[in-house]
């Protein structure tokens, strides 16, 4: 009676035929092509999943974006946004206070200073015919004399902002000429004092939020 028995290997396949006394060994190769075929459906399927991975992580940002960009635009158009509260809210003390101590140098080279009328003005204790320069770029819209505090000159500049030089013993400038900072406006007198005041939008500021204190020696 015949008997046959397969064994699969990897790669090769064996045949034994026994047919009475004789044994005959066949060896062939096996089908290769369907292991790769089940390993390429494998890699296919994990390109797809990537694929599809991919595209979901894409929908979803572009989501999240257009959701921060319409938070962005209802932040704008709303006093209540964070942006909104620190761009329109004028907080007095510290918009005006931080953004403009520094700004200006004094105007005299000076041996002392006297902050008066609450420290909305100041007395540059100098010496005689010392300059007086213009603090900050500008345009002289006065020159004229005050009774109790001698000649004078006001320079506007940027912001709405002006400033007065009071004690002035001569002039050198006229009205609508252009300054620049450092520009001489005149010199002090044989009284070596000079009278200086900032004035914002119509109300006369504190000398020491655009003058450094540490300057003021």
């Amino acid at each position: 009676m015949a008997e046959r028995e397969r064994i699969s290997l990897e790669e090769f396949k064996t045949t034994d035929i026994r047919r009475g006394n004789v044994r005959r060994f066949i060896t062939t190769r096996t089908d290769v092509g369907a292991a790769s075929r089940r390993r390429g459906g494998l890699g296919s399927m994990v390109t797809k999943l990537a694929i599809c991975a991919t595209a979901v992580m894409l929908v979803l940002g572009i989501c999240a974006v257009n959701a921060i960009s319409a938070s962005g635009d209802e932040l704008e158009d709303t006093d209540e946004g964070l942006f909104g509260r620190l761009k329109f809210v004028s907080i007095p003390g510290i918009i005006d206070v931080f953004g403009s101590i520094g700004e200006m140098e004094a105007p005299v080279s000076y041996t002392n200073v006297e902050l008066m009328q609450n420290g909305m003005l100041a007395r540059f204790i100098s010496t005689e015919n010392a300059q007086v320069y213009c603090v900050k770029d500008g345009v002289v819209i006065a020159v004229s004399e005050d009774p109790l505090l001698g000649n004078y000159v006001t320079v506007m500049h940027d912001d709405d902002i002006s400033t007065t030089y009071y004690g002035l013993g001569s002039v050198r400038c006229e009205i609508n000429q252009p300054l620049k900072r450092k520009d001489s406006i005149g010199s002090l007198g044989s009284i070596p004092s000079l009278y200086f005041k900032i004035v914002k939008q119509g109300e006369i500021q504190q000398i020491t939020d655009y003058i450094d204190i540490n300057d003021l020696r």
